[in-house]
């Protein structure tokens, strides 16, 4: 089953609200602006929790890393902290 999310519709706005950045962490620039109420504006049924936890799977840690540069230092900081 393809998460709502998923749908071909909606690839679209969220390629072109990404395309917008530098990097996905500069999405969330102002409160109002958080990345969750840009996705609300695209499709109003998005369901944080659900569908967040989602496409964050989907997405997967390489590609975060690869693209979110704080997110990066933050996980180096961690696993330095398990050696």
């Amino acid at each position: 089953m393809t998460a709502r999310w998923a749908l071909p519709n909606l690839q679209r706005p969220f390629q072109a609200i990404r395309d917008e950045f530098d990097s996905p962490e500069d999405i969330n620039d102002r409160p109002g602006n958080a990345p969750s109420h840009r996705i609300v504006s695209v499709y109003s049924g998005y369901r944080k929790v659900i569908e967040g936890t989602q496409a964050a799977a989907k997405v997967g840690i390489p590609a975060m890393r690869r693209e979110c540069p704080h997110f990066r230092e933050w996980l180096e900081i961690l696993e330095k902290l398990g050696q």
